[in-house]
């Protein structure tokens, strides 16, 4: 019975510390050539100061607010690897991820780890709730937009958000309103 015992808690301690070095290092991965963070968080006051981020700076840049537990979030990420190919050749056109906290303990574990399972490539920054609430406020800033999950933005390539409620991937529109910013 012993032997079990010291067995199982061997097994456990295995267990929690094998998952401790992985969690270690989803949370300070730096990404990969087609993932990038843009780290620290609090080096970025505004989203004008994200926007000028040089993954992003001088770009189109299609802004998707996601967070891990929304179910419309995830499903419209099949879409993309589609869009990105159509554009594949427009170096010009970067994506932005904002992934809200949800104030839910491991959170940005939880959020590095969904954007490699899902290789959504393109570049990422973690919000806080305040920092989202800033962020709304100084991309949509349209009362008549109900602040919701997901929700899409479109930057144009000296920073200003041109489409404040831009489609869906996966909306046939979409592949118009970006190839329309793109050419001007």
């Amino acid at each position: 019975m012993k032997r079990i015992i010291k067995s199982i808690i061997a097994l456990l301690t295995v267990g929690l510390f094998s998952f401790g070095v992985y969690y270690w290092f989803v949370i300070n991965s730096d990404g990969t050539d087609q993932i990038k963070y843009i780290e620290p968080e609090i080096a970025f006051k505004s989203f004008s100061d994200i926007i000028k981020h040089p993954y992003l700076n001088g770009k189109v840049v299609y802004v998707d607010f996601w967070h891990t537990g929304c179910r419309p979030c995830l499903e419209a990420f099949q879409y993309l690897p589609e869009l990105k190919e159509k554009f594949k050749g427009y170096d010009n056109l970067a994506f932005l991820y904002l992934g809200k906290d949800r104030s839910v303990p491991g959170e940005k574990f939880r959020w590095k780890q969904m954007i490699e399972k899902k290789n959504l490539t393109g570049t990422h920054y973690f919000m806080t709730n305040e920092k989202y609430d800033a962020i709304w406020s100084e991309t949509v800033n349209d009362t008549t937009i109900m602040k919701a999950f997901p929700h899409y933005l479109i930057v144009d390539n000296v920073g200003h958000v041109i489409n404040n409620n831009a489609p869906r991937p996966g909306d046939e529109s979409l592949i118009n309103v970006l190839t329309n910013t793109l050419i001007k």
